[in-house]
């Protein structure tokens, strides 16, 4: 049975396109432009992982990440930002016992997100 992954992104494009080539690299994958209608549908153990965008509009992706983890302790993350900026030092201090791994920087190509993905989901749980 293919993880189903659950994509997070405020722009419509973005989102669709990495929902289909999630879906195309083998992938069952449920997207939203609204983080905060993720967050009403989501239920522990549905997904594998979760692919956020960091900056959105009235809730980031690490407040978003944070309601995941009350809900699911068990959920991997895949962090995505259009910014130029290091985002670890925040990263480490909200969530101190996650190694940072997956930390995707835009625009990426559609392979190295599948990439990206798959190692993600290889590891051990931190």
């Amino acid at each position: 049975m293919p993880a189903r992954l659950l994509v997070v992104d405020d722009e419509r494009d973005i989102c669709t396109v990495l929902s289909q080539s999630l879906k195309n690299a083998g992938y069952e994958v449920d997207s939203f432009t609204d983080p905060e209608e993720a967050l009403s549908k989501f239920t522990s153990g549905r997904y594998a992982l979760t692919l956020l965008n960091i900056k959105m509009p009235r809730i980031n992706g690490f407040d978003v990440f944070e309601k995941l983890q009350a809900i699911d302790k068990n959920i991997k993350v895949c962090f995505l930002t259009a910014f130029d900026r290091d985002f670890s030092d925040e990263m480490n201090s909200r969530f101190p016992r996650i190694q940072l791994r997956c930390f995707l920087h835009k625009p990426i190509s559609l392979q190295k997100v599948v990439q990206a993905i798959n190692e993600e989901l290889k590891t051990e749980d931190t």
